[in-house]
């Protein structure tokens, strides 16, 4: 087994060699919206999961995992040649929803600090008492 460090080197290094590689195998005009953004790797080396996003609708999204996981073998043929290890990883492709929910999250608070500001109406929280304790006198 490899230690942490190791592990996390080598999906670096991974995840690199996968973005050179993708637009060769794969022969799609949306190939270059595909962005790898993270990679999950056994620590024996023999199993990954790729995270990635892709610029696009849910159906261009289902279509990216669809075609990724379909040319994996010659994904992972190509990654051989390139890496440096005694075993490449079979490789799952998996769409990061995670970018999407962070978006989603943003707008909403958006919205909600937006809300609020426009709640104040220029009030100040001083109840329209301009500090007068609320019985006509000015003197405090």
């Amino acid at each position: 087994m490899a230690s942490n460090e190791r592990v996390r080197r080598v999906a670096e290094q991974i995840r690199r060699d996968l973005v050179a590689i993708l637009p060769d195998v794969i022969r799609h005009e949306k190939i270059n919206f595909v962005s790898i953004t993270g990679l999950d790797l056994s620590r024996d080396f023999k199993y990954a999961t790729v995270h990635f996003t892709v610029i696009g609708d849910e159906a261009l999204q289902q279509t990216m995992v669809a075609l990724l996981n379909e040319k994996q073998g010659q994904i992972r043929h190509q990654l051989a040649q390139q890496l440096m290890t005694r075993t490449v990883p079979l490789m799952t492709f998996k769409y990061d929803e995670s970018i999407a929910y962070g978006a989603r999250m943003e707008s909403l608070l958006s919205d909600l600090v937006k809300d609020e500001n426009d709640g104040d109406d220029g009030d100040n929280g001083d109840n329209g008492n301009n500090g007068n304790n609320g019985n006509g006198n000015d003197n405090q």
